[in-house]
């Protein structure tokens, strides 16, 4: 995979006893899971290297407000037209230098001196790319972190570079795990299917009620290697 670096390590996809060929099916599972992740990250720098974008990101921060929100229109029409093609992606965001306003209606570009405060984020920004799990997009200035904790959310950070490898910004792309999983059995009904990271903690299942929860492997029969 193009990811770097992540907090979302999979280490095993596990497959509850409910078919007698679960084993064989185990590795197209996690090599579907592996795809689906891949898609988004190429989706993502291709994003992050659209001619246009580049450009809108490379202006912004010298905009005047009312420059600035006509911008972040035409970026969030950018941004649909890309989101449109990916269930799983619950919404995007931009993260600019010297935006001049707090918020719009549409909201897609949030302030990067935000984001480098941030004790989850910033260890985060030195990377082309990470993906990072348990949290949203949605802001909440707090004494102890900028945003909300969400266990059925993952997001997939992309630095996004000018042409002189200056830095422009970040791209955020927000996943939803229930989006994930659904994708990863839209093929097969008779099975219930297990992602754990590398902490042994639930990162995919049929209960959303169980993301962050510690494995009973005592429930699961097959595992991948």
């Amino acid at each position: 995979m193009c990811i770097r670096d992540s907090s979302m390590v999979i280490d095993k996809v596990l497959i509850a006893k409910t078919d007698a060929e679960m084993q064989i099916k185990l590795n197209s599972y996690s090599n579907s899971l592996e795809s689906i992740l891949d898609e988004n990250v190429e989706l993502s720098f291709n994003l992050c290297n659209d001619e246009n974008l580049k450009y809108y990101f490379r202006i912004f921060p010298h905009l005047d407000i009312m420059e600035q929100l006509q911008t972040e229109q035409k970026i969030t029409q950018i941004f649909e037209s890309y989101w449109r093609s990916r269930t799983e992606i619950s919404q995007m965001k931009f993260f600019a230098y010297n935006k001049k306003y707090t918020a719009t209606g549409y909201n897609a570009i949030l302030q990067l001196e935000i984001l480098e405060q941030d004790p989850v984020f910033s260890p985060y920004l030195s990377l082309e790319s990470a993906l990072i799990a348990d949290y949203s997009l949605q802001p909440l200035v707090t004494e102890q972190g900028t945003f909300v904790p969400d266990p059925g959310k993952a997001v997939l950070m992309t630095k996004v570079s000018d042409y002189d490898d200056s830095l422009l910004g970040y791209l955020f792309v927000e996943l939803s795990k229930e989006s994930l999983y659904n994708n990863l059995i839209s093929k097969n009904t008779s099975s219930n299917i297990y992602v754990i990271d590398n902490n042994g903690k639930y990162v995919l299942a049929p209960d959303s009620r169980m993301y962050g929860t510690t494995v009973e492997n005592t429930c699961l029969l097959y595992t991948s290697p």
